[in-house]
Parts: C-alpha cells; sequence; structure tokens
C-alpha cells in the first residue's frame, strides 16, 4: 500500500541483475528515487535504460532482487497505480 501521503514514492531498487543467455544486461543496480526534485535515467542506447524502466512497471519479474515503492514490494496494487508510455506504440 501507499503511504497515508498517497504516494509510492520513495522507491527504492536493490541489486537488480539480468542476463539473458551468457550476457548480463543489468549487473547489481541499486539506487533509491526521492519524493522531491527530478530523477533522469540517462545513458548511451543500448545500456539497459528501458529494460529498468521495465522491471520497475513489474512487466519483468525481478527474481533475485527487490524493488519497493514506499516501502512495499512491487504488487498488483501498486501496478495499477503506474503508466509507462513507450517509445514505439
Amino acid at each position: 500500500m501507499a503511504n497515508r501521503n498517497n504516494t509510492l514514492m520513495p522507491i527504492k531498487v536493490r541489486k537488480l541483475s539480468f542476463k539473458k543467455g551468457n550476457r548480463k544486461l543489468l549487473n547489481d543496480i541499486s539506487c533509491e528515487i526521492k519524493i522531491k526534485g527530478i530523477t533522469i535515467i540517462l545513458g548511451p542506447n543500448g545500456a539497459g535504460k528501458t529494460l529498468f524502466l521495465k522491471f520497475l512497471h513489474g512487466l519483468i519479474d525481478c527474481n533475485n532482487s527487490e524493488i519497493t515503492f514506499a516501502d512495499s514490494i512491487l504488487n498488483k496494487y501498486i501496478r495499477k497505480q503506474q503508466s509507462m508510455v513507450f517509445q514505439f506504440p
């Protein structure tokens, strides 16, 4: 559930890694997106920005890592409160 301010913030990611075949696409990412301010996910093409966002939105399961929204683990309730606009519809 969201906190009393009805927000999903902060978002915390702990030890997010993703491997496809023998290739590591994300390697041990940990971060916190706080309530105030603007957060930018920046990197070159192929760096894993979109993949990271797909994990944040629950479009890909994160088996060995932890993603929390306002100290609650990502779940269906949280997913229903999110929106994601893809680059190509």
